[in-house]
């Protein structure tokens, strides 16, 4: 992450996934970002693992009823 960082200038780094739910994991890799320079952004109202994939999803669905387009698939198609 430093590498790519310095090369691209950007520090800060978005964290996602069910290996944050792990408290362990989490604070290691936020000390170690942070050990590089770099700001780890956590989710904090949606949680990090399939909780906040299927809110995701649930966005989504949401937002292609409320604006939908000629290639999207209909509603009554998907299972």
């Amino acid at each position: 992450a430093r590498a790519a960082a310095e090369t691209s200038g950007i520090t800060q780094v978005v964290l996602s996934g069910g290996c944050l739910v792990n408290q362990r994991l989490c604070a290691a890799l936020i000390q170690g970002l942070t050990a590089s320079g770099l700001e780890p952004i956590l989710p904090l109202a949606v949680p990090p693992n399939d909780g906040g994939l299927a809110y995701g999803q649930a966005v989504v669905w949401s937002w292609r009823g409320a604006y939908p387009r000629a290639d999207y698939p209909k509603r009554d198609r998907i299972a």
